[in-house]
């Protein structure tokens, strides 16, 4: 499900939160394509490299395409069809802080982002942060038990044409744990979108 914040720790953390990548232990590649009705398709494609000891770097692409937009001039009148789309473009590294004086092993990561919108002859850009925090407890009760907080999308408003809109800048905080040795996983987020409502999203991994 999205309740990724805590539970992240492979090369999908480009998209959910750049403290997951401090994890990886191996080079890794995540793809996804979906096509779905009106030909909207969308493909992605994430990296990320563990380095030495300057923690993990990655990238990563994402393209999303609509064609057959009927387009109208200002009289109404049909001007044949358009085609629109969604580029963007994700730098990230995130790195574990192991000797952090009060949460030993915590992971931070941030990500910069860049937009590009188009829409026919008409384009507009943005840039975009997310940073992020994740700490897995070692002992006591709450040993195993992962703590994440990303707040992504910050950064400049859009352009489009005439018109500014702003980022859907978001705040997350959330909790993973692991059930019947590593078996089965269980994730809640707690999300709180700046032009939208406050809710939670909850999600299980076997």
């Amino acid at each position: 499900g999205d309740a990724q914040t805590a539970a992240v720790d492979d090369a999908n953390a480009l998209f959910w939160n750049p403290a997951g990548l401090a994890a990886l232990r191996q080079n890794e590649v995540s793809f996804m394509r979906n096509t779905s009705f009106q030909s909207v398709s969308q493909n992605v494609l994430y990296y990320a490299h563990p380095t030495q000891n300057k923690g993990t770097l990655g990238a990563g692409l994402s393209m999303l395409k609509v064609g057959d937009i009927v387009g109208y001039d200002a009289g109404g009148t049909e001007t044949g069809d358009l085609s629109a789309s969604d580029t963007l473009l994700t730098f990230a590294w995130g790195r574990p802080w192991e000797n952090a004086p009060l949460l030993p092993g915590i992971q931070t990561g941030v990500s910069v982002k860049l937009l590009q919108k188009k829409l026919a002859q008409d384009s507009a850009s943005a840039t975009m942060a997310d940073l992020g925090l994740l700490y897995e407890s070692k002992e006591g009760f709450f040993q195993r038990l992962r703590t994440g907080f990303v707040i992504q999308n910050l950064g400049t408003g859009l352009m489009f044409i005439s018109e500014k809109s702003s980022l859907p800048t978001t705040m997350k905080l959330g909790w993973s744990y692991p059930f019947f040795g590593d078996n089965l996983l269980a994730a809640v987020d707690l999300v709180n979108p700046v032009d939208d409502k406050f809710h939670v999203n909850l999600g299980v991994d076997y």
